[in-house]
Parts: structure tokens; sequence; C-alpha cells
């Protein structure tokens, strides 16, 4: 949860970025607008098209920028790393708050490259044939007085689409949130 939402639900003291310090720590910021993304952003966005993708609302620059077709490098597919890059900026941010430690930019774009290209390679050799295994899984509950997030996700092999969610339940499994 960023600090404007803490601040917002008064459970937090500042609404700043605990990154930057500066301006409030909204979603858009974590992934975007904060120093450090901008340091991240500076190196893969080119310098004519950083107007536009630096100026749009959180909705907008999320849609633009993982369409279905578009830019697509010799080793990779522009919305697989765009979306793996927010990824890590989101655990950065993170990283950040619960552990005071931030990753260096150079690592963070080495990182989603490399994923980046891993699935653009798993993608080229996959001969749409699908392997399914089931596995039976039992929720276990959290301690109490905790909360437990639950997420999955899907790639459609095909076409490369992906999706993922998550729920929180308490330690009755009653549902939270999500």
């Amino acid at each position: 949860m960023t600090n404007i939402e803490r601040t917002r639900r008064h459970i937090g003291m500042s609404s700043s970025c605990p990154v930057c310090g500066n301006g409030d720590e909204t979603i858009l910021h974590v992934l975007r607008d904060c120093l450090s993304a901008r340091m991240v952003w500076s190196q893969l966005i080119p310098p004519h098209h950083s107007g536009s993708f630096l100026s749009s609302s959180l909705l907008d620059w999320l849609s633009s920028n993982s369409p279905v077709s578009g830019f697509t490098g010799e080793e990779f597919y522009w919305r697989h790393l765009f979306g793996i890059i927010i990824l890590h900026l989101w655990k950065q941010r993170n990283n950040f708050v619960f552990k005071g430690q931030i990753w260096s930019t150079p690592a963070i774009i080495h990182s989603a490259w490399s994923w980046a290209k891993m699935i653009y390679t798993s993608h080229s050799s996959v001969h749409h044939q699908t392997h399914r295994v089931a596995t039976n899984q039992r929720w276990c509950p959290p301690s109490t007085d905790l909360l437990k997030l639950n997420i999955d996700a899907v790639v459609n092999h095909a076409t490369l689409d992906a999706a993922g969610g998550g729920v929180f339940r308490d330690n009755e499994g009653a549902w939270v949130v999500g």
C-alpha cells in the first residue's frame, strides 16, 4: 500500500515517497515518477518518446504500454519488459521500505531484460502443445490477527497474454479484499 493510501486511511503519518522524498507516494509515483523509477525508464525510453511516456495518467500509461501488439525487439516484447520493469520497481519500493535496501538501476534493467528475453525465447520454442499437471493444494490459514495473500497467474502461450490476481483472507478463511 502506498503512503498516500496509508495516509488516506489514517494509518500513516506522511504521504511522501520513502525512496526519493519528493512528492506524494502514489502508485504512479512508485512505478514512473519517483527519481529511482525515472532513472530506470531514462535508460529504456528514447528521448523523443519520453514526453508522452512521462505525462499520461496511470490508466492511460498502463494501457498504452501493454498492448497485445506493439513494439517488439529482436529479443523481447515491449509489453513483457514493461510489465517486468514495473514489477521490479514495486518490489524495489517494498525492499526499501521493509529492509532499507535499494537496487541499482543497472541491476533492475539487467534482471528485467533477462526475464523478458526468457519469455520471448520460451514463446519462440513453444510448439503449441499443452501439458497440464493436476496438483492438489490445500489452503493453510495464517496465524490469528494476520491476513494471508493468495495470488495466481496464467499465461496464454499462443498470444503471450497474461493475467493475475490476488485475494486477502483472514485466519478463518473469510475474504477481506481482492
